[in-house]
Parts: structure tokens; C-alpha cells; sequence
């Protein structure tokens, strides 16, 4: 009687969030039809007139358009423009008679390392058409100022500041936390450098991460000083001596070392541009209305080159964004491989890593690519290192970008025990009946026996070796010369290069020209893969019939917005059940 009435109770709530949603799903789908046509509308109104380019990346800037992961139910229709539909946008108003210049909002930068040299390398190109470009921040990070840097003005609020400082790297240790909590951790390891795990371990970094972190860090500073530098025409040591001080500035101080060229407020900044372009009214054209519905990349031709953009951790069984999936990843390349007219492939990898078992899934789809005699061009953006690594490694050609961090070949699996926590902070104790001496191995709450670990540890070292011999197989090297530069050690591109992980420093415009180069054409056509729309225009398409069934969506609403209601009711049904674990390995 007791499981009825809670089943039942469990039914009714469910019902009625799901009747619930359905009605305010349906609702949501006029106010996004009205919203787009408004948008729309706007968008065309917003660019009759020649105008300024209005650039900021106050928030984090995905590489491709609307790949980020949706926090909740959202009620925007518009884009989030990706980066690289970003720098095409750039491109294409440098030869537009629409755009007489770009502003520069500075004010909040959320770009990589690479992301911002390759902007700053876009605003150059974008000066050489004869227009300006015009910079504003209250303060400059010293993200935003790289960038700033490229422009031919940079205004600078009067009580303003500009910061450099260089690079560190801070990372938290768990050490004492863990044992206070009495939680146990076991890592499983393969190389000196895979320094994942040790932050359970330590209280600080090991030799072998300090060495390795302080390598790129300094690589880093230096295209940092060599950029700036050669923007503001001033040298590295001038440049250097400011951040060894950590300067953060007044606006005259910034104008008189000559990193600034005007202190201002915006609001003249606007009317300097008014002044410039002789308006009374300053027409800024917003980005995304100016990239809406334009192709990111175009091309003709009777050979088309794909362009999959892989950002984000590698993940198994999810159709998540933001994320590199095999779900998603593996019927996209089949999908590719199957269709005549595409040629070649260029993989933008932008990843630190995830799941063996994606990550393997996604090189074999890449490998049946290939073995269909069609060419894989690797570009790599800010990381591309271990998993991203692994799905990069067997391409006809890879090309990083100078300050991409890559390499990280190594495997670490991180397998808490929480036996401790249970007995002696919650006075909660398991025991067990079993058939067979591992038949409750593995699990999460009991401590793992000497053969237990000894398992795993073996199961980790042959992922290792997987993964040093699909290396040595992809680059043409022996399984000894990728043990030198592996052990889970990171390379910035320049030294991916030197070690021959790697066959070219370069921009993805490079790895177009390396495709095209493969495939033996003067030009190719374009697609760009996944496909995503704006949030909420995606869950109004998908419920109009796009998905199997608009039950199976809002179900999936339903569980993304109330998860504690949604795990309460599986366990009422589950009952007892026993945590167990899960793969935990990754690259």
C-alpha cells in the first residue's frame, strides 16, 4: 500500500510537470516566433545606413555559433556569435562599403590565449582596407589590451588603468581538505608530468608540473611582450619592465609610455567617431546582427572540405553543446564520409581532454574518414592536448597555432573512497556477501584490495600503450620516440613542432590552404558542422517535428530544469541500490 500511494503520487507530480511544461513550451514558441520577427526586423534597420563596426566579448566566446551549454529554460533567439564567425565578420566588412571603421569594447574580455592573436592579427588585416579601428576600456586586462593593441587608437578612461603582469598559474591542493573530510583517493598514473591527479595527493605542485608549467608560461610572456611590442612599436624590454612591476597605470602614465594614445570617456570617444565619419548620430552595427545568417566560410567548386569545429571536453553518450561528444561526434563524421561531395575534413580541435572510450570512438570514425580516401587537416586552437590530442594525432596534417598548448599523452584515472567519511563522520557501515573474491570490486565505498588496484592500474598502463602506439602509427615515429616527449608532459606549439607531434605553426586559414593544397584545387566549397541555433529556436524547431516526438523533449526539459525532483522520483522507484563505480579513465 505504501509503494501505491507513493508511485501514485509520483505519477500525479509528474503529469502535471509535464502538462505544465507542455503549456508554457507552447508559450514559449510565440514569443519566440514574435521575437525572431522583431529581431529580424531590427537587424536589417540596423545596417541601412554605413555605420561602425560595434565588437565586444564581454561573454565567453565559443568557436562555433551557439555552441555553449544552456543553463536552463532561455528566452533568447539571438545567436552567440562564435569566434570564428567573429573574424569572418571582420573580413567581410573590411571590403564592405557599409563599414567605415570597428569600436572596440574592451571593457570585459572572455577570449583564450590564442583567440586573442588571432583577433588582434584580424584587426591589422582589417586596418590595411584603410579604415580604423578605435579601442575603449575603463581598464584593460591584459587579454583585452593584446587585443587593443592592434588598433590604430586606444582611448583610455581618465581614471583608468591598463594591466600587465604577465602569466601564472594557480591551482588549489586538496591534500588536507581530503583527509579532514576522510575521504581516500587512489591515482592511477602513466608519466611524470600527467599532473591531474596530484592535487589530491599534495599540498603543492611536484617538481615535474612546476618545470613543465613554468616552460609554456614563459613561452606565453614572450608572444606576449613580442605582440605588444610590435602593435605600439615600442620593444620587448620597455614592455617587459612594465609587467615585471605589475603595472597597472593612470591614463597618463599609459599615454606618456606610449601604450595609450587619449584618455576619455566614451561618450566622446562616440563623438570622435561622429566627428570622424561627419554624422550627427553614431550608427553602430552590432556583430551579431551583422554575421546573422551569413556563411562563415565560403568557397566553389566541385570539392567541398567539411569544417568540424570539436571545442570542449570529450564526454561519452551526451547530445549536450559544448562538449565533444561521441554521440554526436561519430554519426556527424560517418555521416561525412558517407557523402560523395565532401572531400576533406578540417578538425578544429579545442579541447583538454576527456573520456578514453570518445576520444577512441572518435579517432576510429576519423580513421574510417580517411580509409575512404579522403584528406584530415588538424587545426588547433587554444588546447589540444591529450584526449584532444588523441583524436588529432592520425591526421594527414596538423597545425597548431604558436601558444596552443598540446600534447599531454599520458592516461590518469582519479578513483575516490569515501569508506572513512562513512564510518567515522556519518557512522555509516557496509558489509558484504559475495560469490567471488571481486564480485563488490571497484566500488567507491570500501577500500580497494592490493588485486583491485593492481587491475587497474594494469588497465590504465594498456590505454597508455594504446595510446603511445596510435601516436608513433599517426606521426611516423617509434613507440621510444613518443615516450621521450609523452609521459602526459604539455608542449606549446612551438615546441609540438620541434618534438614533431606537429607539422606546422599556423592559423586555420592555413589549414584551408592545406586542404585545398591535398586535394590538388585552386578553391573548394564549405560546410560548417554541428549545426546549432539560438537556445530557444532550437527547442521551438525541435518541438514543430525535428526530434522523434515533442514527449521526449519535454522530457528532457523537465529533467534539465528540476534534477532533484527528477532524481527523487528514480530512486522512490529504483529502492535500495548500491554506488557503484564507473570508467574513470581519461586522457
Amino acid at each position: 500500500m505504501k509503494k501505491f500511494i507513493i508511485y501514485t503520487v509520483a505519477a500525479f507530480v509528474g503529469a502535471g510537470l509535464a502538462f505544465f511544461a507542455v503549456m508554457f513550451v507552447l508559450f514559449l514558441m510565440g514569443v519566440a516566433l514574435v521575437g525572431s520577427s522583431v529581431e529580424q526586423s531590427g537587424a536589417s534597420s540596423s545596417i541601412k545606413d554605413d555605420g561602425v563596426l560595434h565588437i565586444k566579448a564581454s561573454q565567453i566566446v565559443p568557436e562555433l555559433t551557439n555552441n555553449v551549454q544552456s543553463s536552463g529554460l532561455s528566452f533568447d533567439t539571438d545567436d552567440v556569435v562564435g569566434f570564428h564567425a567573429m573574424l569572418q565578420g571582420i573580413e567581410r566588412a573590411a571590403t564592405s562599403s557599409k563599414v567605415k571603421g570597428i569600436y572596440l569594447d574592451l571593457t570585459t574580455v572572455s577570449l583564450g590565449h590564442t583567440q586573442i592573436y588571432n583577433l588582434a592579427d584580424e584587426l591589422k588585416a582589417f586596418r590595411e582596407s584603410g579604415k580604423f579601428v578605435y579601442a575603449y576600456s575603463d581598464i584593460y586586462t591584459q587579454h583585452a589590451y593584446v587585443i587593443a593593441s592592434a588598433a590604430d587608437s586606444v582611448f583610455l578612461h581618465p581614471m583608468g588603468k591598463i594591466e600587465l603582469k604577465g602569466y601564472s598559474s594557480m591551482r588549489p591542493y586538496f591534500k588536507d581538505f581530503r583527509e579532514k573530510l576522510g575521504i581516500d583517493v587512489d591515482i592511477y598514473n602513466t608519466g611524470d608530468y600527467k599532473s591531474a591527479g596530484e592535487s589530491y595527493l599534495k599540498n603543492e605542485m611536484s617538481d615535474a608540473n612546476r618545470k613543465q608549467t613554468r616552460q609554456y608560461l614563459d613561452e606565453m610572456k614572450e608572444n606576449l611582450l613580442e605582440e605588444i611590442a610590435e602593435n605600439r612599436q615600442l620593444s620587448t624590454d620597455q614592455i617587459d619592465l612594465l609587467a615585471d612591476g605589475y603595472m597597472m597605470t593612470t591614463a597618463s602614465e599609459a599615454i606618456a609610455k606610449g601604450l595609450a594614445d587619449a584618455s576619455a570617456y566614451e561618450s566622446e570617444v562616440f563623438s570622435h567617431i561622429k566627428e570622424r565619419l561627419d554624422k550627427e548620430k553614431l550608427p553602430l552595427i552590432d556583430l551579431q546582427s551583422w554575421v546573422k545568417g551569413k556563411s562563415v566560410y565560403k568557397g566553389s567548386g566541385d570539392k567541398k572540405i567539411a569544417l568540424v569545429i570539436a571545442e570542449g571536453t570529450i564526454l561519452d553518450d551526451t547530445e549536450d553543446k559544448g562538449v565533444i561528444s561521441d554521440e554526436r561526434y561519430v554519426p556527424l563524421i560517418d555521416k561525412l564520409t558517407r557523402d560523395d561531395d565532401v572531400h576533406a575534413m578540417i578538425l578544429r580541435v579545442n579541447s583538454g581532454g576527456g573520456s578514453v572510450i570518445a576520444s577512441d570512438n572518435i579517432y576510429a570514425a576519423i580513421n574510417r574518414f580517411k580509409d575512404a580516401g579522403k584528406k584530415v587537416v588538424v587545426s588547433m586552437g587554444d588546447l589540444a592536448a591529450s584526449g584532444g590530442y588523441y583524436i588529432s594525432m592520425n591526421a594527414d596534417h596538423i597545425i597548431a597555432e604558436e601558444s596552443t598548448i598540446t600534447g599531454s599523452i599520458g592516461v590518469v584515472s582519479i578513483v575516490p573512497n569515501i569508506e572513512n567519511m562513512l564510518e567515522e563522520k556519518l557512522g555509516i557501515h557496509y558489509d558484504t556477501v559475495k560469490t567471488d573474491p571481486l564480485a563488490a570490486g571497484f566500488t567507491l565505498v570500501q577500500s580497494w584490495s592490493k588485486e583491485e588496484q593492481e587491475i587497474f592500474q594494469r588497465m590504465t598502463d594498456e590505454y597508455y600503450g594504446f595510446f603511445l602506439q596510435k601516436v608513433a602509427d599517426g606521426r611516423g615515429m617509434t613507440v621510444d620516440q613518443v615516450q621521450e616527449i609523452a609521459q602526459g608532459r604539455v608542449w606549446t606549439g612551438d615546441e609540438a613542432l620541434a618534438n614533431g607531434l606537429i607539422d606546422q605553426i599556423g592559423s586555420i586559414d592555413d589549414a584551408f590552404a592545406k586542404a585545398k593544397e591535398l586535394l590538388e584545387v585552386d578553391d573548394a566549397k564549405v560546410s560548417v558542422h554541428p549545426k546549432f541555433q539560438a537556445p530557444l529556436l532550437e527547442l521551438m524547431e525541435s518541438l514543430q517535428g525535428e526530434s522523434p516526438t515533442v514527449r521526449s523533449k519535454v522530457e528532457d526539459m523537465i529533467t534539465a530544469e528540476i534534477p532533484m525532483l527528477q532524481h527523487s522520483m528514480n530512486l522512490l522507484r529504483a529502492g535500495p541500490h548500491q554506488v557503484t563505480m564507473l570508467d574513470q579513465l581519461v586522457y
